[in-house]
């Protein structure tokens, strides 16, 4: 599969992904719009819309499957995240740094690895809690770092709200993340947690 390698995944291989399926998308749109009635329709487009479709209806079926598709790239990225994280923190529990502790903690207390919060109380508060501990960091730079952190605790809501069936109303909507926004999350938190382990002198993030 594509992206079943998260500890090499490039955020940028999504967005190639996502932007070649929008292509075929728009592809597809534009070839429904030129047909000259319903019943002309492919038969899958048929089989959704029916005989009776309008071109509104055929309008609005692409914008819908061009939000969805945005949907799963955003997924991809932040399920991507999450488990890169926890192959890093998996591979930092022999070390005895500050952080290497914190996790240890935690893992003492899951049943498994998999077990482990990623957020609250979890593996990304103990980088937050190691980043806070640097007294030789710059107030702003500590800022900084904390923030492109927390920003991907966005992304992992909108991961909770699709795996709980999206019955609620996001408090963000979709309309906030584009998958390139969401890339630029995970290349951030990629870059802080790089920038901790290398001020800090820890083992590189992986």
């Amino acid at each position: 599969m594509l992206f079943d390698d998260p500890a090499t995944l490039d955020p940028g291989d999504v967005l190639n992904w996502f932007d070649l399926c929008s292509d075929g998308l728009a592809r597809e749109e534009q070839e429904a719009r030129l047909l000259g009635s319903a019943s002309e329709l492919p038969v899958l487009l048929l089989d959704v819309l029916g005989l009776g479709a309008s071109r509104e209806d055929v309008a609005g079926y692409f914008t819908a499957s061009r939000q969805e598709l945005e949907l799963a790239a955003v997924l991809t990225l932040t399920a991507a995240a999450e488990a890169r994280i926890r192959l890093d923190a998996a591979l930092r529990l022999q070390n005895m740094d500050d952080l290497a502790k914190r996790l240890r903690l935690l893992r003492s207390n899951a049943r498994t690895e998999w077990h482990i919060p990623l957020y609250e109380e979890g593996i990304v508060d103990a980088w937050k809690l190691y980043i806070r501990s640097l007294t030789d960091l710059l107030r702003v730079d500590r800022a900084r770092l904390l923030t492109a952190i927390g920003r991907f605790k966005n992304l992992l809501n909108i991961r909770h709200w699709v795996a709980h069936g999206r019955y609620w109303q996001l408090q963000r909507g979709m309309e906030h993340y584009s998958p390139a926004d969401a890339a630029g999350i995970v290349v951030e938190l990629y870059d802080a947690l790089r920038r901790v382990a290398d001020h800090g002198s820890l083992m590189p993030f992986v």
